[in-house]
């Protein structure tokens, strides 16, 4: 009998494959430190499982004979972890059920709102709290000590703290748990917690302030990596890699030592702004083979009014540096940013061909909660008009929750497909684009699919 199961939904759609097979760090740090008060916790991974069915993923849990499960979703993920508690509660009412993840932590008392097959919500970090709970109904001890708590009371819901965080040294948690998930190709690796910048399509689940780790602490992870997982592929999962320059010099300067003969790859995402010749060039000797930037637009009236902080100029010099130091770019950018038409979506399509990254994502815009996009199309300001509050729709491939007043769902969707075209057409990389088409072409007939659906319910 498991004390605790921890578990996220399975793959709803086609969409998801690209990153089904990611570990989530989130679950990792919940299940060790749960680990580490004593609790016999156990994970199951619908995703990576390969779970197509709520049923399939029902069943794993319930065959641990849990206590407690422990859910985990994100925006689009809400209504499957639903389905999921539902179930659970009608094999074995005595299970108690709790939400956490991206959606719980911008609605909480919405979330639990939302089903009576939840108990509780979890809305913050909860590497202290959700380990608090379960030993606290363990033992039957009142729970307004645990803070980021939602229950309901007979007056409806009520938080009895302020949100859950777990402190400033994030080098106090154990190392995630992944042990307890199937073997993968890459492992995710964080050395910051938080992000400062303040753009207005982020749902900002990880808060403002940013809290970073010895880079000797950092290290031993990576040594702990390579030698219980032999880790080949590891992904750093800070929002902003390289944020603060002398820290990061040192962490590269020891992943150089450590990584000689070795032959690890490593991963990141950061901005353009953070981008530097000489911090290219010691990722470089590191090992680093892959670099991701959220450019999001290609016009500067667009990127200014998302309050991103950057300009073209910027983008157009790191992908430079990147490339002459033999490093790959993976370009993020978003149809459907405040102020967007159809000639600011072209000034991203021609900067995205001019900059011709090895590797290309266009999303369309989502009104994720908590960022204040959401806000906006919640009240219709800035043009902006939420389309439904279906969760399961809040996908930037293959759903429409939002779109603008003079920029439809299905003109995104358009300009979104002809940005990945033109990039590769005009770049005369034709084999390249054949080969994304024949890999993923279940993803362009459904992407097809879903687009004649929704002209039809015009």
């Amino acid at each position: 009998m498991a004390e605790l199961v921890l578990s996220r939904p399975g793959i709803s759609n086609i969409a998801e494959k690209h990153w089904s097979k990611n570990l989530p760090l989130g679950i990792g740090y919940l299940a060790a430190s749960a680990r580490a008060q004593g609790i016999n916790v156990i994970v199951v991974d619908g995703k990576l499982e390969g779970h197509r069915t709520i049923e399939q993923t029902v069943k794993k849990i319930l065959s641990n004979h849990p206590e407690i499960v422990g859910l985990s979703a994100l925006t689009m993920e809400y209504p499957n972890a639903i389905r999921i508690a539902q179930k659970l509660k009608e094999t074995n009412i005595a299970i108690t059920t709790v939400l956490g993840g991206a959606h719980a932590n911008a609605l909480p008392a919405e979330s639990l709102a939302g089903s009576s097959a939840l108990d509780y919500v979890i809305a913050g970090e909860a590497e202290t709290s959700l380990p608090e709970l379960t030993i606290a109904i363990r033992e039957k001890k009142p729970l307004t000590f645990v803070r980021g708590l939602f229950v309901r009371d007979k007056s409806g819901l009520v938080s009895q703290s302020e949100p859950a965080m777990f402190g400033h040294d994030i080098s106090l948690l154990p190392f995630p748990a992944w042990d307890l998930f199937p073997r993968v190709d890459t492992y995710p690796l964080l050395s910051e917690r938080g992000c400062p910048y303040q753009c207005v399509f982020c749902s900002r689940n990880m808060a403002h302030n940013v809290r970073s780790r010895p880079t000797q602490h950092v290290m031993e992870e990576i040594k702990w990596l390579h030698k219980d997982f032999a880790a080949k592929n590891i992904l750093f999962e800070d929002e902003t890699f390289g944020l603060h320059s002398e820290r990061t010099e040192e962490l590269l300067n020891k992943i150089i030592e450590f990584n000689r003969q070795k032959g690890i790859i490593f991963k990141a995402q950061t901005r353009v702004d953070c981008v530097s010749r000489s911090c290219v060039q010691l990722m470089k000797r590191a090992g680093f083979k892959y670099v991701e930037l959220g450019i999001e637009s290609g016009d500067p009236d667009v990127i200014a009014r998302s309050r991103k902080g950057i300009t073209l100029k910027q983008a157009e010099e790191a992908v430079k540096i990147l490339k002459s130091e033999g490093i790959k770019v993976w370009a993020k950018f978003i149809i459907g940013l405040p102020g967007e038409t159809k000639q600011t979506a072209r000034h991203t399509i021609d900067l995205a061909v001019k900059l011709n990254p090895h590797r290309l994502s266009v999303a369309t815009i989502v009104a994720y909660p908590g960022s204040k996009i959401y806000d906006w199309a919640c009240e219709g300001k800035n043009g902006y008009r939420l389309l439904s509050k279906d969760w399961g729709r809040f996908d930037k491939y293959l759903s429409s929750s939002v779109e603008l007043d003079n920029l439809s769902y299905l003109t995104m969707r358009r300009l979104q497909i002809q940005m990945y075209l033109e990039v590769y057409l005009r770049n005369y990389r034709f084999y390249e684009l054949s080969r994304l088409l024949w890999k993923s072409w279940s993803f362009w007939f459904t992407l097809g699919r879903s687009m004649i659906l929704a002209l039809k319910r015009k």
